[in-house]
């Protein structure tokens, strides 16, 4: 029996194709995520200093994000597919724009812990 259904598989997919602004309006949603969270390039980058929770990584995934362990970074690629860059860190070629938010106040991660629940995450 597969894990994820065909429409699941989509729905996946569509989200690893929302565009640079749509992840980055995503992330700053989410204030577990938002502090973290950088674009690099097209791609929009998450890197914590420490294990995140069970519910910030179902989060993740659920989005579109996968983990890089090369560089120990959560990567979503907003659309844009290109071969691996082995060889150079994209950080040293495009820099890196933290994700700003203007308002995080009254948000703690017990409404993400309730959303992935929700959503079958948990």
């Amino acid at each position: 029996m597969a894990k994820y259904t065909q429409e699941e598989r989509q729905a996946w997919a569509a989200r690893r194709r929302r565009s640079t602004e749509e992840v980055v309006a995503v992330c700053a949603s989410n204030p577990a995520i938002q502090p973290h969270a950088r674009i690099v390039g097209s791609w929009v980058w998450v890197e914590f200093p420490d294990k995140p929770g069970r519910a910030v990584l179902a989060w993740l995934r659920f989005e579109g994000f996968h983990w890089s362990s090369n560089r120990q970074a959560w990567q979503h690629p907003c659309g844009v597919f290109r071969p691996h860059a082995r060889s150079h860190d994209p950080r040293s070629t495009f820099g890196q724009v933290p994700i700003d938010i203007t308002d995080t106040s009254g948000h703690d991660d017990r409404i993400f812990d309730q959303q992935a629940e929700r959503i079958g995450l948990l």
